[in-house]
């Protein structure tokens, strides 16, 4: 894969091995959206919706670092909520509050998804409440 430039994003390589018991394959949700592949009718569909996936997932990722960092581990919806409701018992610098304010509404609906994805593993992806909440510069180039 490196050899044609590409180069996995993630370090947890090995649970994108699949087999359907004949052969091995990687699968990696950035290297599907990659414009360097063939894509059918469908999959240039699934590529349109799912594009801002990754810069969804960067931006919830980071609210849930931070936020963890403060509140803990718990439970990370409680949590969530206690910053959507402006009930955090922890003091949170301003500065940060702010940045995580830019994230928060990602963050919620990421964390909606993720738990109905975990229910019916066919759920979509709410990409076009995705496209609203993210920054113009954060989004996917498949537009």
């Amino acid at each position: 894969m490196k050899s044609h430039g590409w180069a996995p994003r993630t370090f947890y390589t090995w649970m994108h091995i699949l087999t359907d018991g004949k052969q091995l394959y990687y699968s990696d949700f950035g290297l599907a959206l990659s414009d360097k592949f063939t894509l059918s009718n469908i999959e240039n569909h699934f590529a349109k919706d799912n594009t801002n996936y990754y810069y969804a997932s960067g931006s919830s990722n980071l609210m849930h670092t931070v936020l963890t960092s403060y509140l803990g581990k718990d439970d990370w919806s409680a949590n969530l909520a206690k910053f959507t409701n402006d009930e955090l018992g922890t003091k949170i610098p301003t500065k940060v509050k702010e940045l995580l304010s830019k994230h928060h509404g990602i963050a919620v609906k990421m964390d909606e998804f993720y738990k109905e994805i975990h229910r019916d593993k066919s759920a979509p992806l709410p990409s076009g409440n995705l496209k609203a909440l993210l920054p113009q510069n954060m989004r996917g180039n498949h537009e």
